[in-house]
């Protein structure tokens, strides 16, 4: 049996052009004598005494000790919420623009030893399960970021009724709320003037986009909490149900959305020494 650490690689296409990034990660964890897992759609190498190609993406999570993606944050989102359900850890190499959820940066590669070393953490990430019950059945999907209810009609504001254990918690008129996790706090809800929370807290947050109430303020819910919402408007003016930016759902009046505190968790691998506060500062100030 190979008792090498093996770790599997997914880039993301359109951000690493000509998968250049990818290539010298793997020649950094060759060097390292780490075992490199890729899917063959990738069509970097072929199978080698440090290279194993798979056709299925199930046996290469299976396989792997760990994940690393190579791309902005919507990349370590996707595939962290994917390799959950092996409740493997993802290490995010960041060549996005911000990069909050990633462990580490191109120019820290040599960082990568800590893995080998076992001398890193992982953080377990509270993620939603968000229930959309409408007439034709009931979908489920997972949120590491958040889960948005907005508007589709231009220049028109919906009205919707938040309850929590069959007792009504407000009412928002807005153009939409995000519920949000902590990984989420310091995407879109902090645009819309949420709170920033720490990623290892388990709770949710909601924020009302563009409220039409000066009392409408931010509520974060404790990972007990279930929340039930429903569109109260009196024209049907459509509305979208966005999951984590991917998935999108149009959502009636007619329809249920039920959020919690999934028991799934993201297992986000941290290399860097910078204190979630510092990385935050930093990333903002350098913002162009």
């Amino acid at each position: 049996m190979d008792k090498r650490l093996k770790i599997a690689l997914f880039p993301n296409v359109y951000k690493d052009k000509n998968l250049n990034n990818t290539k010298v990660i793997i020649d950094k964890l060759i060097d390292l004598g780490i075992l490199v897992l890729i899917h063959k759609d990738y069509k970097l190498m072929p199978n080698s005494d440090y290279i194993c190609v798979y056709d299925n993406i199930d046996e290469l999570i299976l396989n792997c000790d760990l994940a690393i993606t190579i791309g902005g944050d919507g990349t370590i989102i996707h595939f962290a919420k994917y390799a959950s359900m092996f409740e493997k850890p993802v290490l995010g190499v960041n060549i996005g623009r911000l990069g909050f959820v990633a462990g580490i940066e191109m120019s820290q590669l040599n960082k990568l030893s800590y893995i080998l070393d076992g001398n890193y953490k992982v953080q377990g990430r509270a993620m939603l399960e968000v229930s959309v019950k409408q007439k034709d059945g009931e979908k489920t999907f997972i949120a590491l970021n958040d889960a948005v209810v907005s508007r589709g009609a231009p220049s028109r504001v919906i009205d919707l009724a938040i309850y929590t254990s069959s007792n009504k918690i407000c009412d928002y008129r807005a153009d939409g709320i995000i519920i949000a996790t902590p990984t989420g706090s310091t995407a879109y809800s902090l645009s819309a003037g949420g709170p920033i929370i720490e990623p290892t807290v388990s709770c949710m947050i909601i924020t009302p986009i563009c409220s039409h109430s000066i009392f409408a303020r931010p509520i974060i819910f404790d990972n007990k909490s279930t929340l039930d919402i429903r569109a109260t408007s009196r024209e049907d003016l459509g509305i979208f149900l966005t999951i984590d930016g991917d998935e999108i759902i149009d959502v009636t009046q007619a329809d249920f959305i039920n959020i919690k505190i999934s028991d799934r968790k993201a297992k986000i691998i941290n290399l860097d020494e910078r204190s979630f506060y510092r990385k935050i500062s930093e990333k903002f100030s350098n913002r162009s």
